[in-house]
Protein backbone atom coordinates (compact mmCIF):
# COMPACT_ATOMS: atom_id res chain seq x y z
CA UNK A 1 0.00 0.00 0.00
CA UNK A 2 2.90 2.36 0.75
CA UNK A 3 3.76 2.96 -2.91
CA UNK A 4 0.16 4.08 -3.55
CA UNK A 5 -0.02 6.58 -0.71
CA UNK A 6 -0.67 10.21 -1.47
CA UNK A 7 2.38 12.44 -1.52
CA UNK A 8 2.30 14.59 1.60
CA UNK A 9 4.37 16.59 4.01
CA UNK A 10 4.15 17.15 7.76
CA UNK A 11 4.99 20.17 9.88
CA UNK A 12 4.31 21.46 13.37
CA UNK A 13 3.25 19.58 16.48
CA UNK A 14 0.06 18.95 18.41
CA UNK A 15 -3.25 17.40 17.40
CA UNK A 16 -3.32 16.36 13.73
CA UNK A 17 -4.93 18.81 11.30
CA UNK A 18 -5.37 17.74 7.68
CA UNK A 19 -5.20 20.51 5.05
CA UNK A 20 -6.89 19.65 1.72
CA UNK A 21 -6.08 21.89 -1.24
CA UNK A 22 -8.44 22.90 -4.03
CA UNK A 23 -8.35 22.94 -7.82
CA UNK A 24 -4.88 22.86 -9.35
CA UNK A 25 -3.08 24.58 -6.47
CA UNK A 26 -1.49 22.23 -3.94
CA UNK A 27 1.13 23.19 -1.34
CA UNK A 28 1.26 26.80 -2.57
CA UNK A 29 -2.20 27.61 -1.22
CA UNK A 30 -0.99 26.96 2.35
CA UNK A 31 2.26 28.96 2.20
CA UNK A 32 0.90 31.82 4.37
CA UNK A 33 -1.46 29.80 6.57
CA UNK A 34 0.92 26.95 7.40
CA UNK A 35 3.40 28.93 9.56
CA UNK A 36 0.48 30.37 11.55
CA UNK A 37 -1.03 26.95 12.29
CA UNK A 38 2.12 24.81 12.68
CA UNK A 39 2.94 26.03 16.22
CA UNK A 40 -0.42 24.66 17.38
CA UNK A 41 -1.06 21.53 15.30
CA UNK A 42 0.71 18.75 13.49
CA UNK A 43 -0.21 19.62 9.92
CA UNK A 44 -0.72 16.85 7.38
CA UNK A 45 -0.62 18.42 3.92
CA UNK A 46 -1.27 15.96 1.07
CA UNK A 47 -1.56 16.37 -2.67
CA UNK A 48 -4.78 14.89 -4.02
CA UNK A 49 -4.69 11.97 -6.50
CA UNK A 50 -3.03 12.87 -9.77
CA UNK A 51 -1.83 16.25 -8.45
CA UNK A 52 1.87 16.95 -7.93
CA UNK A 53 3.65 13.74 -6.94
CA UNK A 54 0.54 11.83 -5.84
CA UNK A 55 -0.46 8.80 -7.92
CA UNK A 56 -3.62 9.03 -9.98
CA UNK A 57 -6.72 7.12 -8.90
CA UNK A 58 -9.61 5.54 -10.78
CA UNK A 59 -13.34 6.00 -10.32
CA UNK A 60 -15.26 8.96 -8.95
CA UNK A 61 -12.71 11.64 -8.11
CA UNK A 62 -14.05 12.64 -4.71
CA UNK A 63 -14.58 9.04 -3.61
CA UNK A 64 -11.01 8.27 -4.70
CA UNK A 65 -9.69 11.28 -2.78
CA UNK A 66 -11.54 10.26 0.37
CA UNK A 67 -10.34 6.66 0.15
CA UNK A 68 -6.75 7.82 -0.42
CA UNK A 69 -6.99 10.04 2.66
CA UNK A 70 -8.30 7.15 4.75
CA UNK A 71 -5.33 5.05 3.56
CA UNK A 72 -3.04 7.89 4.61
CA UNK A 73 -4.72 8.19 8.03
CA UNK A 74 -4.22 4.48 8.69
CA UNK A 75 -0.62 4.70 7.51
CA UNK A 76 0.05 7.57 9.92
CA UNK A 77 -1.81 5.71 12.71
CA UNK A 78 -4.04 8.60 13.72
CA UNK A 79 -7.26 7.59 15.42
CA UNK A 80 -8.88 10.76 14.05
CA UNK A 81 -7.93 14.20 12.83
CA UNK A 82 -9.30 17.66 12.30
CA UNK A 83 -9.98 18.46 8.63
CA UNK A 84 -9.76 21.76 6.77
CA UNK A 85 -10.88 21.62 3.14
CA UNK A 86 -10.39 24.57 0.79
CA UNK A 87 -12.55 25.17 -2.31
CA UNK A 88 -12.94 21.83 -4.12
CA UNK A 89 -11.01 20.33 -1.20
CA UNK A 90 -14.08 21.13 0.87
CA UNK A 91 -16.00 18.57 -1.19
CA UNK A 92 -13.22 16.06 -0.57
CA UNK A 93 -13.55 16.73 3.17
CA UNK A 94 -17.34 16.42 2.90
CA UNK A 95 -17.00 13.03 1.17
CA UNK A 96 -14.54 11.77 3.78
CA UNK A 97 -16.68 13.00 6.69
CA UNK A 98 -19.77 11.26 5.29
CA UNK A 99 -17.90 7.97 4.84
CA UNK A 100 -15.85 7.99 8.04
CA UNK A 101 -17.40 10.49 10.50
CA UNK A 102 -15.83 8.64 13.43
CA UNK A 103 -12.40 9.59 12.04
CA UNK A 104 -13.09 13.34 12.03
CA UNK A 105 -12.73 15.43 15.17
CA UNK A 106 -13.74 18.86 13.82
CA UNK A 107 -14.43 19.97 10.27
CA UNK A 108 -13.67 23.33 8.62
CA UNK A 109 -14.84 24.20 5.11
CA UNK A 110 -12.96 27.21 3.76
CA UNK A 111 -14.37 28.91 0.64
CA UNK A 112 -15.98 25.60 -0.33
CA UNK A 113 -16.93 25.65 -4.02
CA UNK A 114 -20.60 26.60 -3.79
CA UNK A 115 -21.34 29.00 -6.68
CA UNK A 116 -24.42 30.89 -7.78
CA UNK A 117 -26.67 28.66 -9.95
CA UNK A 118 -25.91 30.62 -13.19
CA UNK A 119 -22.19 30.01 -12.70
CA UNK A 120 -22.81 26.33 -12.00
CA UNK A 121 -24.91 26.15 -15.17
CA UNK A 122 -22.05 27.73 -17.13
CA UNK A 123 -19.65 25.13 -15.74
CA UNK A 124 -22.10 22.38 -16.70
CA UNK A 125 -22.15 23.71 -20.26
CA UNK A 126 -18.36 23.91 -20.48
CA UNK A 127 -18.03 20.35 -19.20
CA UNK A 128 -20.57 19.23 -21.80
CA UNK A 129 -18.44 20.87 -24.47
CA UNK A 130 -15.35 19.13 -23.13
CA UNK A 131 -17.06 15.72 -23.19
CA UNK A 132 -17.88 16.17 -26.86
CA UNK A 133 -14.65 17.95 -27.79
CA UNK A 134 -11.95 16.50 -25.49
CA UNK A 135 -9.28 18.94 -26.65
CA UNK A 136 -11.31 21.89 -25.34
CA UNK A 137 -9.99 21.49 -21.77
CA UNK A 138 -6.40 21.46 -22.94
CA UNK A 139 -7.05 24.52 -25.10
CA UNK A 140 -8.62 26.40 -22.17
CA UNK A 141 -5.63 25.64 -19.93
CA UNK A 142 -2.97 27.02 -22.27
CA UNK A 143 -1.47 30.40 -23.18
CA UNK A 144 -3.37 33.54 -22.09
CA UNK A 145 -6.54 31.60 -21.33
CA UNK A 146 -5.23 30.02 -18.12
CA UNK A 147 -4.19 33.30 -16.44
CA UNK A 148 -7.60 34.72 -17.41
CA UNK A 149 -9.31 31.67 -15.87
CA UNK A 150 -7.25 31.97 -12.68
CA UNK A 151 -8.17 35.64 -12.31
CA UNK A 152 -11.84 34.82 -12.82
CA UNK A 153 -11.85 31.91 -10.34
CA UNK A 154 -9.60 33.22 -7.63
CA UNK A 155 -9.70 36.99 -7.88
CA UNK A 156 -13.11 37.95 -9.28
CA UNK A 157 -11.58 38.85 -12.62
CA UNK A 158 -9.13 41.36 -11.12
CA UNK A 159 -5.37 41.45 -11.53
CA UNK A 160 -3.50 40.31 -8.43
CA UNK A 161 0.16 39.38 -7.76
CA UNK A 162 -0.93 35.99 -6.44
CA UNK A 163 -2.67 35.15 -9.72
CA UNK A 164 0.74 34.59 -11.33
CA UNK A 165 1.74 32.28 -8.45
CA UNK A 166 -1.40 30.20 -8.92
CA UNK A 167 -0.99 30.12 -12.68
CA UNK A 168 2.58 28.81 -12.48
CA UNK A 169 1.53 25.93 -10.25
CA UNK A 170 -1.60 25.06 -12.23
CA UNK A 171 0.50 24.85 -15.41
CA UNK A 172 2.44 21.96 -13.83
CA UNK A 173 -0.67 19.89 -13.07
CA UNK A 174 -2.45 17.23 -15.10
CA UNK A 175 -5.24 18.80 -17.16
CA UNK A 176 -7.28 15.54 -17.29
CA UNK A 177 -7.15 15.27 -13.49
CA UNK A 178 -8.27 18.86 -13.03
CA UNK A 179 -11.12 18.32 -15.51
CA UNK A 180 -12.13 15.13 -13.69
CA UNK A 181 -12.37 17.05 -10.41
CA UNK A 182 -14.83 19.41 -12.10
CA UNK A 183 -16.79 16.69 -13.89
CA UNK A 184 -17.35 14.79 -10.64
CA UNK A 185 -18.24 17.82 -8.52
CA UNK A 186 -21.76 17.01 -7.23
CA UNK A 187 -24.17 19.09 -9.31
CA UNK A 188 -21.27 21.45 -10.05
CA UNK A 189 -21.22 22.50 -6.40
CA UNK A 190 -24.97 22.93 -5.92
CA UNK A 191 -25.63 19.60 -4.18
CA UNK A 192 -26.71 19.71 -0.55
CA UNK A 193 -23.77 19.08 1.75
CA UNK A 194 -25.68 16.82 4.17
CA UNK A 195 -22.83 16.62 6.64
CA UNK A 196 -22.80 14.22 9.59
CA UNK A 197 -23.26 15.47 13.14
CA UNK A 198 -19.80 16.94 13.59
CA UNK A 199 -18.59 20.29 14.94
CA UNK A 200 -18.33 22.22 11.69
CA UNK A 201 -17.23 25.74 10.77
CA UNK A 202 -17.75 27.45 7.41
CA UNK A 203 -15.41 30.28 6.41
CA UNK A 204 -16.53 32.44 3.48
CA UNK A 205 -15.27 35.42 1.47
CA UNK A 206 -17.89 38.12 1.12
CA UNK A 207 -16.98 38.84 -2.52
CA UNK A 208 -16.24 35.21 -3.46
CA UNK A 209 -18.06 34.13 -6.63
CA UNK A 210 -16.99 30.46 -6.32
CA UNK A 211 -17.77 29.83 -2.66
CA UNK A 212 -20.77 32.11 -2.26
CA UNK A 213 -21.54 32.97 1.36
CA UNK A 214 -25.08 32.30 2.62
CA UNK A 215 -27.44 35.25 2.48
CA UNK A 216 -28.36 34.65 6.11
CA UNK A 217 -25.23 33.29 7.85
CA UNK A 218 -25.75 31.03 10.84
CA UNK A 219 -23.59 30.81 13.94
CA UNK A 220 -21.57 28.18 12.09
CA UNK A 221 -20.62 30.66 9.33
CA UNK A 222 -17.91 33.31 9.43
CA UNK A 223 -17.84 35.77 6.54
CA UNK A 224 -14.69 37.80 5.84
CA UNK A 225 -14.08 40.65 3.44
CA UNK A 226 -12.33 39.16 0.44
CA UNK A 227 -12.74 36.62 -2.31
CA UNK A 228 -11.80 33.03 -3.07
CA UNK A 229 -8.12 33.42 -2.18
CA UNK A 230 -8.65 33.90 1.57
CA UNK A 231 -5.96 31.37 2.63
CA UNK A 232 -3.37 33.64 1.02
CA UNK A 233 -4.92 37.12 1.09
CA UNK A 234 -6.22 37.01 4.69
CA UNK A 235 -4.27 34.20 6.30
CA UNK A 236 -3.99 35.92 9.70
CA UNK A 237 -7.73 36.26 10.26
CA UNK A 238 -8.38 32.82 8.83
CA UNK A 239 -5.80 31.29 11.17
CA UNK A 240 -7.33 33.05 14.19
CA UNK A 241 -10.77 31.72 13.30
CA UNK A 242 -9.40 28.21 12.84
CA UNK A 243 -7.55 28.30 16.15
CA UNK A 244 -10.58 29.59 18.07
CA UNK A 245 -12.81 26.91 16.60
CA UNK A 246 -10.41 24.01 17.11
CA UNK A 247 -9.62 25.10 20.68
CA UNK A 248 -13.32 25.26 21.59
CA UNK A 249 -15.64 22.53 22.92
CA UNK A 250 -16.16 19.45 20.78
CA UNK A 251 -19.88 19.18 21.39
CA UNK A 252 -21.93 19.55 18.25
CA UNK A 253 -23.95 22.77 18.31
CA UNK A 254 -27.65 22.47 17.61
Amino acid sequence: MAEKLLHYRRSGSGEPLLLIHGWGVSFTIWRDLEPLLAPHFELIIPEMPGIGLSPAAEGSYYEACATSLEDLRRHLEFEKWHMLGYSLGGWVARTFARKWPQRVDKLILLCIAHPFPPLALSLTFLLWVNRHFPDFGKWAATRWRLPFLVRMIGFNGQSHPLAEVWTREIRTQSVPVMIASLHDLPRQGLAQLRLPELPTLFLWGRSDTIGVAPFFPSKHDLVFAGGHALPMTDSLRVSRAVLRFLAGPKKVSS
